[in-house]
């Protein structure tokens, strides 16, 4: 601090200190007492100036900064009230005033300059920085410009005192600020005082104090115990809402009143009070006592009482803690009762029903004795309980007491399995809750002995998975529904196999199932399960569906309701089958049965057809040879003849289809039958129609008749000519195919094995269902009238059946047809064909011919041609004639000529029981029956000595010749 006052600055100062001092009295009551201290020490500074000026002076300290500075200034013009004019003493005394007062205590200018400060609370400003007349705002803000609040501007502004707390952003400390105001002698304001007390502290401590009280008031007001403050006299000074509640009172009502009156409703102090136990002691007392409500209810309370204490540490009251324990008194009470009826509850229980502490049975009910099969309870007390329990369920169980014991929660029932006294096991249901039991931790047990019931889940789980296992595994689809059918239960998987729509999309839409049903079928199916419905009866029907990729199915559905134990409908259930490939079985069985009837008669038509050919032609030929040529007879003999032959070739046909024609089977590879055959077939066709031959490059080996396996492709060939009359593409394949299961065609099922298919497919004009059912009937055509037998499709449906093989057709108008065929193929060499035997031009003999033959005329014709050819003929009607005429006849026979099928005896028969009595006559079989019936007469396997009915005269002139006289070469 520096600057010395002249008498014109010590005057000035007087009269700025006494303005100062009458604005006090308008200052605020909190600003006066700082100040007037404040004051009253620059009052007794001035004082001590003017007395030290009137006596003439004294030696001065030395001023802050040396005499060195003071010389330095010696030359400077001063001004009154510049701090340097002042005095040594006079600063002295100001620097003493100011260093005493512990705030901060400073003066400045109108232009915030610093004229004194003793710089208390920033005396980390450097020295250098408070030398001279430094800036307020520079020093104390760290700011170039004053504040834009600033108070000593109001002060300068308005001449009135401030007093305001800030906070300061340098430090972030609040500070109490009181600013006062210089005037010079015209009343205007050259100073301003300031006064600054940091009360960061204070604040603080203020804050806490608040919250302090805050947080005891809201404790006090909300605390459940009530809490009231009682004087030495036992006035009520104070309670809280919770003991104004136990009375049913606001806390108001209490105070001032005597607390015995109030809450013991007596006219002097209680002599069990424990307020005065605790003001006597000067500790803690307890009692529970009852006491009164205003409304005449009982009120239990535990009173707790501590000792007060005045300001000179003397007891001077004391204060009630009260707990209101009514209801759990009450509780107490009922908890007794409860108990009594528990204990008789338990007692009585059918479940286990026992108490574990530390691990120890500690107490069981009779049904816990005789569950873990034990003659008393007290086999069991004090045992440990995990003895109790299968091992499997020991680190279960010690997490369960844990929980028990230490989280005091209860445990969820869980299975576990209980063992007997003798180690038995048995599944139980186990439950518990937390206990004290005689002073320690421990858990009440329920138990329930489930083994019945968990035998009967097993067996049911069983039966479930053999349920799921045969509806999720068979094709056929399981379905449970609602009783009105409206909503779908359970559908086996089986449903999207067969509908190929998900199981999830029937559930969502019930409706999806009616969807699905053909339109044709739809409106009856859902009538007969609208009846089966409302009449709670079962249903059986068959329906098409369509799939999703418009194949079309056929489906049995069988429905059956359920009912319960009133007889109710509940559900209903059922099973649905595609049984597409039944109908198509069916309808191959039809067709194949049909085929089959139409085959016997033709056959039967056919065979006795024959003998009626074999007679007319017969005949018909002895007549022509009578007749000259030049003769109009010869001609109708010759029509005749032509007419006969087209009729047995009819018939062969009509055979070929029964497949009552007799053939000559071996080995030939299809390939080669075809490929000798393609210049014929190209002549055929013609040129307007485009020949394709596909051959297999290996061998196709079959057994067949190689005759009629050129019948079969050469009618296939002219069915497809037919069939393309404006031109068109033709093709021929074979190949070598293996089925390994069984292939599905229009006339049955191919089983599995080798084949070798044959397929003739045209571009033509294609055949609707209804052609293609009867396409391989006999006489059955689409072409005009006389343009056509109706036996090619037929004949190639015979053949391949009695080869053994399988035949299938696809077509549709406009799109052509494709016909394949299936022969058993074989493993085996193709030899190259025979040469053919060269026959004899003469057919003459002299041998005995034995004929035996059943129909009369035709014996007589047969016997007469070969009396012509020169042999001696023997006629018998039947066996037994024939073998009447061996033994008659003396001479040697040579040739037994005999049909197959007869009365009374067949021809093998006649003939094992000839060879003995005639070894060395030869013997030739005719017949006009099916293989299958030379095999029932054991003559099925004779290619040269036998000759098929019908057949010319000069035919069996050529047999008979040809066995009785033998080519050399064989």
């Amino acid at each position: 601090m520096t600057g010395k006052l002249d008498d014109q600055g010590l005057d000035t100062l007087e009269r700025r200190f006494q303005a100062l001092r009458d604005q006090i009295g308008a200052m605020p009551e909190a600003c006066r007492p700082e100040l007037e201290g404040a004051l009253q020490e620059l009052s007794q500074a001035i004082a001590a100036l003017r007395a030290d000026r009137e006596a003439g002076g004294s030696p001065q300290p030395d001023p802050p900064g040396g005499r060195e500075v003071q010389a330095g200034q010696a030359g400077k013009k001063r001004s009154p009230m510049s701090p340097e004019a002042w005095p040594s003493p006079c600063e002295t005394i100001l620097h003493h005033v100011f260093s005493a007062i512990p705030d901060l205590l400073t003066i400045h200018d109108r232009d915030f300059n610093t004229i004194l400060s003793n710089w208390h609370g920033y005396e980390s400003v450097p020295e250098a920085e408070r030398r001279g007349r430094p800036k307020c705002y520079r020093v104390y803000h760290h700011r170039d410009r004053p504040c834009d609040e600033c108070h000593a501007l109001e002060v300068l502004a308005t001449g009135q005192p401030v007093k305001m707390e800030k906070v300061n952003p340098v430090d972030g400390r609040i500070r109490e600020i009181s600013a006062y105001p210089i005037l010079d002698e015209s009343g205007q304001v050259v100073m301003v005082v300031e006064h600054v007390r940091d009360i960061t502290e204070r604040r603080q401590a203020e804050e806490a104090l608040r919250q302090s009280e805050k947080l005891f008031r809201s404790l006090v007001e909300n605390i459940t115990l009530g809490i009231t403050l009682i004087s030495s006299d036992y006035r009520i000074t104070m309670t809280n809402p919770a003991q104004g509640n136990l009375f049913h009172k606001h806390p108001r009502e209490f105070v001032g009143k005597e607390c015995f009156r109030e809450f013991e409703k007596r006219p002097a102090v209680c002599p069990h009070c424990p307020g005065a136990v605790a003001m006597a002691t000067g500790q803690k007392a307890e009692i529970e006592t009852r006491g009164v409500r205003d409304d005449g209810s009982s009120l239990v309370a535990r009173i707790h009482a501590f000792p007060s204490f005045g300001p000179d540490g003397e007891i001077n009251g004391f204060i009630e803690v009260v707990e209101d324990i009514t209801q759990s008194k009450q509780v107490e009470e009922a908890l007794r009762e409860s108990e009594q009826r528990f204990r008789l509850l338990v007692e009585r229980s059918p479940d286990s029903i026992f108490v574990q502490t530390q691990h120890r049975f500690a107490y069981l009910n009779p049904a816990a004795v005789e569950y873990f099969g034990a003659e008393s309870a007290d086999q069991l007390l004090g045992q440990p309980v995990l003895d109790r329990f299968s091992p499997l369920f020991y680190d279960l169980v010690r997490e369960r007491i844990r929980q028990l014991n230490e989280e005091k929660e209860a445990v969820p029932m869980v299975e576990q399995i209980h063992l007997k006294m003798d180690g038995s096991p048995f599944h139980v249901e186990v439950t518990a809750v937390p206990i004290r039991w005689q002073g320690h931790d421990g858990a009440l047990v329920f138990s329930r002995d489930i083994t019945a019931r968990k035998q009967a889940e097993a067996e049911l789980r069983q039966s479930e998975q053999r349920f799921r296992l045969m509806a999720e595994t068979i094709q056929d689809v399981f379905w449970i529904a609602t009783r009105r059918i409206s909503k779908m239960v359970y559908v086996s998987p089986g449903f999207e196999y067969i509908w190929g729509r998900t199981r999830e999309a029937l559930y969502r839409n019930p409706k999806l199932f009616l969807d699905t049903v053909h339109p044709e079928d739809r409106e009856r199916v859902k009538t007969e399960i609208i009846a089966a419905r409302e009449q709670s009866i079962p249903w059986d029907h068959e329906y098409r569906i369509i799939r999703p990729d418009g194949t079309v199915r056929w489906i049995l559905n069988r429905g059956f309701p359920v009912r319960d134990d009133q007889g109710r409908v509940t559900l209903f259930t059922g099973v649905a089958t595609d049984i597409t490939e039944h109908r198509v079985l069916e309808q191959q069985l039809l067709q194949a049965q049909k085929m089959e009837a139409v085959g016997r008669l033709a056959g039967g038509v056919a065979h006795d057809f024959n003998n009626l050919l074999m007679a007319i032609t017969g005949y018909g030929e002895l007549m022509r040879a009578k007749v000259l040529k030049d003769d109009p007879l010869y001609g109708y003999l010759e029509n005749i003849l032509k007419a006969g032959e087209r009729a047995a070739a009819l018939t062969q046909q009509l055979l070929t289809f029964s497949r009552q024609k007799i053939v000559q089977p071996e080995v030939i590879d299809l390939n080669r039958v075809v490929l000798d055959l393609e210049p014929m077939l190209r002549r055929l066709i013609g040129e307007d129609l485009d020949l394709e031959v596909v051959t297999d490059p290996k061998p196709a080996a079959v057994k067949a008749d190689p005759g009629q396996m050129g019948q079969i492709i050469m009618n296939l060939v002219v069915n497809a000519r037919d069939a393309m009359p404006r031109g068109g593409r033709l093709t021929l394949k074979t190949a070598a195919v293996n089925f390994t299961v069984g292939c599905n065609t229009r006339f049955g099922l191919a089983p599995p094995g080798a084949y070798v298919m044959l397929v003739a497919q045209d571009t033509g004009v294609g055949m609707d269902e209804a052609t293609q059912a009867h396409v391989f009937e006999p006489f059955f055509t689409t072409k005009e009238p006389g343009k056509g037998t109706g036996l090619g499709l037929s004949t190639v449906y015979g053949i391949v059946k009695q080869s053994g093989g399988y035949l299938d057709l696809e077509s549709s108008p406009g799109a052509g047809s494709t016909f394949t065929i299936y022969l058993p193929r074989l493993e085996a060499i193709v030899e190259p064909p025979k040469a053919k035997i060269p026959l004899t031009a003469s057919f003459q003999g002299e041998e005995t011919v034995l004929l035996v033959e059943d129909e009369d005329m035709l014996r007589g014709l047969l016997a007469k041609f070969l009396r012509l050819y020169g042999y001696t003929v023997l006629e018998a009607r039947h066996g037994g004639e024939a073998l009447l005429t061996c033994e008659q006849h003396p001479g040697p026979i040579h040739l037994m000529v005999t049909d197959v099928v007869m009365p009374q005896m067949s021809g093998r028969e006649l003939a094992d029981r000839l060879t003995p009595l005639r070894p060395e006559m030869k013997v030739l079989f005719m017949s006009g029956y099916t293989e299958d019936a030379l095999v029932q007469h054991g003559v099925a396997d004779l290619p040269v000595a036998f000759l098929q009915k019908p057949f010319r005269p000069i035919e069996l002139g050529r047999r008979v010749h040809a066995v009785l006289h033998p080519p050399v070469s064989q």
